[in-house]
């Protein structure tokens, strides 16, 4: 059977937690799904790493000679890509066992429905740091420029995305906002499962350098979109960041983004974790 799902995974200098992502991916419920790996000219060992994936029929992988950031990872493996569906898998992250196969039954059974997401736990290697969000108002919602998914977890139509004018630019930070915009430009509506079945390496790779790019690029993204709110947005968290971040820990930054994972939820992890690592 042809895969319904491709995964898209862009990694630099993904080692050593690709592979648990890589595992993660094999673990899935769901069969019928292809993974296109592109390797954005890692110099760590990722690409002798990644060629023991050579035999397996799962899976492409890409290489860029040299490092051209995120989006234009993204955008080849879009480029790549023949599935009807498509969902993100960011090297170090991983997924919970029934993601594809619940998210793919979701959008089958609403055609008029163009993306699916999921709650998201943020996790760390060197943190006990459990935080989780994006789980939606457990509706059917319409992007009206304010709010929206969280961007990894989601799975998305390919006829969308590799409609004229949406793709994810030439950015190396916020190319999901670009890719989003134009997306929900196309199909504004869209559903995030409840439950958090995409975990998300975030606190040990965060830094208020990052923090306050990450604004800049947003700020950026807004401009040539001509949107004078998210421009005015950006600006704002830029200026009151340069004020606020020499006096706040990124741990208390970090922590403040959704709320503490439940018992359950850390548990599943947990297991979801071991399970990986076997």
């Amino acid at each position: 059977m042809t895969p319904k799902v491709d995964i898209m995974m862009p990694v630099y200098n993904g080692l050593p937690h690709i592979r648990a992502s890589i595992d993660s991916i094999k673990a899935q419920t769901y069969p019928h799904w292809h993974c296109i790996i592109c390797d954005d000219g890692s110099t760590d060992g990722t690409a002798a790493c990644l060629r023991g994936l050579e035999d397996d029929p799962r899976f492409t992988v890409l290489h860029n000679e040299r490092n051209r950031g995120r989006g234009p990872a993204r955008q080849r493996i879009l480029d790549a890509s023949t599935a009807p569906y498509i969902c993100m898998l960011d090297a170090g992250d991983l997924m919970h066992p029934e993601r594809i196969a619940l998210q793919v039954e979701y959008l089958e059974r609403h055609p008029d429905v163009g993306l699916v997401s999921s709650g998201m736990l943020s996790f760390g290697t060197t943190t006990e740091l459990l935080r989780v969000r994006g789980f939606g108002s457990g509706q059917v919602e319409s992007y009206n420029g304010k709010g929206s998914v969280c961007f990894a977890p989601s799975m998305f139509r390919s006829s969308i995305a590799k409609a004229q004018g949406v793709g994810f630019g030439s950015y190396s930070q916020c190319e999901d906002t670009y890719f989003l915009t134009r997306y929900y430009a196309r199909n504004p509506l869209y559903y995030s499962i409840p439950k958090a079945l995409y975990y998300y390496n975030e606190f040990d790779s965060r830094s208020k350098v990052r923090a306050l790019l990450s604004y800049l690029h947003q700020t950026v993204i807004g401009l040539r979109a001509k949107d004078i709110r998210a421009i005015a947005l950006n600006l704002a968290k830029f200026g009151a960041s340069l004020f606020i971040l020499p006096f706040v820990s990124m741990e208390k930054r970090v922590a403040a983004r959704g709320r503490q994972a439940t018992e359950e939820e850390a548990k599943e992890f947990e297991r979801v974790t071991r399970n990986a690592s076997q």
